[in-house]
């Protein structure tokens, strides 16, 4: 049985039969499934039954966000940040003066979190992508997940100087990364230290998390052609170490599933099965 909603899109079909269960019983003939179905119509007789009351927040206490066309990407990374109590604390403490509505990206996210929190249905981020300045075409085109990120995190950045939220976002998403180049054949060693507010996981040929933070730490030999010039000593063979000096509070990672593909000259997905 199945109950189809006003509001709703879903007419059943999922829930219909499980496919493992249609090839291993009797239900079909010659390839053919035969279905008879009944319908009965019900009125709702008042705006205080199920029909009208069913919404997202009411079923399950939140909502959604809407895809706009090729949104799914960025509606992620949004419910991602709109998760952390602390970032949304931040966004809404953002300074807005002076800067028009419609080009306004900090105004545009105030009210998509606040709709994500108020609203009974799924949240348009039309406002959004129109402060990015995008049009129609834009919004069905895949665009950088990480890209959008750094634009986000920038531009909050930017709002919170002097204001009591000033440095909130850095120690709550900043780490620090060590490059070590260590030579093998003379005592010379080179470090430097960088602030990254995400780290970049390859997903190829990776299981799981694990595996893809043992690939990033993985030490490197340069060799050959590709030596290292030790300042003092020339070319020499040396080993490139990466590790973590300061992990933050909350650490974004950005799983890499695109990469180049010189035979085909195009940017292809990696569709590895990858845990975590």
């Amino acid at each position: 049985h199945h109950t189809l909603r006003t509001p709703g899109s879903d007419w059943g079909f999922t829930q219909f039969m499980p496919l493992r269960d249609l090839h291993s019983g009797a239900f079909l003939d010659n390839d053919t499934l035969l279905v008879c179905v009944c319908l009965q119509s019900t009125i709702a007789p008042s705006k205080t039954t199920d029909y009208a009351l069913s919404t997202p927040r009411r079923e399950n206490g939140y909502v959604g966000l809407k895809n706009q066309g090729a949104t799914c990407y960025m509606n992620s990374l949004l419910q991602s940040y709109f998760h952390l109590g602390k970032f949304r604390q931040i966004v809404y403490e953002m300074q807005l003066q002076n800067e028009a509505d419609s080009k306004n990206i900090c105004l545009a996210l105030q009210r998509v979190f606040w709709n994500l929190e108020e609203a009974d249905d799924a949240v348009s981020t039309r406002e959004l992508i129109h402060s990015f300045g995008w049009d129609s075409i834009d919004a069905f085109q895949q665009h950088d997940i990480q890209e959008m990120s750094a634009v986000f995190l920038d531009k909050l950045q930017e709002k919170t100087m002097n204001t009591p939220m000033q440095g909130e976002l850095g120690r709550m998403l900043e780490g620090q990364i060590a490059k070590v180049i260590t030579c093998l054949d003379v005592d010379f060693e080179s470090k430097s230290t960088q602030t990254c507010l995400d780290i970049q996981l390859s997903v190829k040929r990776c299981p799981n998390l694990q595996c893809a933070f043992r690939n990033f730490c993985e030490q490197e030999i340069l060799d050959g052609d590709n030596k290292y010039k030790a300042e003092g000593f020339g070319l020499q063979r040396a080993r490139v170490s990466v590790m973590f000096e300061q992990l933050p509070p909350v650490l974004l990672l950005h799983l890499v599933r695109y990469e180049y593909d010189p035979l085909q000259d195009a940017v292809v997905k990696i569709n590895d099965r990858f845990e975590y």
